[in-house]
């Protein structure tokens, strides 16, 4: 993309690219930015953004707010975040939408948390896994522009003649702290008609546990649902790539820590739940099933793995979930219905670790 006005013409394709998606979010807070185009540096960032804000350097494309707290007393300010002005907008040629944006400022602090997963995308430079602004895939798939998804992941991977369908598409939610039973019900009735028009994958992310459980369990007709805590999921989600290709990295670390051996496609019997086997320290070999992510999808199919059907198989299940999860899950799976299943419950701590290894990982490929 170029600039309409030759007065901007030094301005770096990095500076563009940054712009341009302060547009498409709304916003970005000084961190973000600063993480995501600015190589963590803070100092410069603020150096970087004065200059495209300056007056005296004729630019004015930028403008800066702070974000407060709103729920201190006083709302107390949390950090400075930067929106375009109508100056960029039209020399970007993005548009002639105001650069205000109708942006409520009590919603400020929420969609500052909700931009956090693009920030936590972007740093993974996975190919073929586009983030999309929720006004974006709703102008372009003609959905109810008051949806309750603020983002989707979209997976370019996807077979051919699939990558402008629905189901290439995970849709992203955001359920604050302390929200209403009308809010969650809100949310559940458009999973459902998202389902129906063939948007079946979605992740839900709780700021607190109020909101979690008054979601329930349902599937919502949906074929993978993701439902996780916020600080576990805006790092987990953004790190599994398409077609989950980060996923294999993230449960390889933790097996290694817990002693077993690398996993393999297994050959065996069709199961839905799983395709992977893993071998355990004692030698014996176990169907894998992933349930960091909490997707219900996995969750519905494995309880469908019941002793009858494990007695004609003849392989137990090693399956994966979080830590903070168990007693939900030992609800679903109780010991005397589900003797053949063992479950690993994973810390939030020991998951966050194995998530900056792969993190790691892909910084000393690229660097």
């Amino acid at each position: 993309m170029e600039f309409n006005n030759e007065q901007y013409i030094n301005l770096s394709e990095k500076d563009i690219e940054m712009l341009t998606w302060i547009y498409r979010l709304r916003f970005l807070t000084v961190n973000q930015i600063s993480r995501a185009f600015v190589n963590n540096n803070s100092n410069y960032t603020y150096v970087k953004m004065w200059r495209l804000k300056s007056k005296k350097q004729g630019r004015c494309l930028v403008r800066t707010e702070p974000l407060m707290d709103n729920k201190v007393a006083g709302r107390r300010k949390i950090t400075s975040c930067y929106y375009l002005t109508d100056k960029a907008i039209r020399a970007l040629g993005l548009g002639t939408e105001p650069a205000i944006r109708h942006i409520n400022k009590l919603e400020q602090p929420k969609r500052a948390k909700q931009n956090e997963f693009f920030v936590e995308w972007y740093l993974k430079e996975w190919p073929n896994w586009a983030y999309l602004d929720a006004r974006e895939v709703k102008a372009e798939k003609n959905l109810n522009r008051k949806a309750h998804f603020f983002a989707a992941f979209q997976d370019l991977s996807s077979p051919s003649g699939e990558l402008n369908d629905q189901s290439s598409y995970q849709l992203l939610y955001f359920v604050s702290a302390e929200p209403s039973k009308q809010q969650i019900i809100e949310i559940q009735r458009e999973l459902i008609r998202h389902a129906e028009l063939g948007f079946k994958k979605a992740s839900i992310f709780f700021e607190d546990k109020i909101g979690y459980d008054l979601f329930g369990s349902g599937q919502y007709n949906t074929a993978s649902l993701q439902k996780l805590p916020y600080e576990i999921g805006v790092k987990l989600v953004p790190a599994l790539g398409p077609r989950k290709k980060g996923l294999p990295k993230i449960i390889n670390n933790i097996l290694a820590e817990m002693g077993y051996a690398s996993v393999k496609i297994t050959t065996g019997p069709a199961i839905t739940f799983t395709n992977k086997v893993v071998k355990a320290p004692n030698g014996q070999e176990r169907y894998l099933v992933e349930l960091l992510t909490n997707d219900t999808g996995i969750r519905v199919a494995l309880q469908q793995y019941t002793h009858d059907v494990y007695k004609t198989d003849g392989r137990q299940v090693a399956a994966w979930a979080l830590e903070e999860l168990k007693d939900e899950y030992e609800k679903y799976f109780p010991k005397e219905a589900y003797p053949h299943i063992t479950f690993f419950y994973v810390p939030r701590k020991t998951l966050l670790a194995a998530l900056t290894r792969e993190e790691q990982e892909v910084e000393e490929k690229t660097s």
